[in-house]
């Protein structure tokens, strides 16, 4: 299940995230699952658009120091070290979960 998140500038799908766990969503990229709560998620696609942690404290209206604990908090569970490998890592799990919705109407609807 997926649903239309809305991040500055754009929507985006998120994998497996019903509307009713706002809270908490699920990243999936292979067999690996990661919760990363609303903040971190928003967070992380502002990453992946290439802003650094002064421009996302100015973008959503916190501080420096906030920023920094969740990208402190958002790259292990990614298992990320750095802001280009968590972009990826975004990237590769989105189409993770396009193909699975592919294959999921490929089979809900065959030929």
């Amino acid at each position: 299940m997926s649903f239309l998140y809305r991040s500055p500038g754009q929507y985006s799908y998120l994998p497996n995230c019903p509307p009713h766990q706002s809270d908490q969503n699920q990243f999936v990229e292979g067999n690996e699952r990661c919760d990363l709560t609303e903040r971190e998620r928003e967070i992380l696609f502002l990453i992946a658009e290439g802003l650094t942690n002064k421009h996302i404290a100015r973008r959503l209206g916190i501080c420096d120091g906030t920023v920094k604990t969740h990208v402190r908090r958002i790259f292990p569970k990614i298992k990320a070290r750095t802001r280009l490998e968590a972009a990826v890592w975004l990237l590769r799990s989105r189409i993770d979960f396009l193909e699975k919705e592919i294959e999921t109407l490929k089979q809900q609807n065959p030929p």
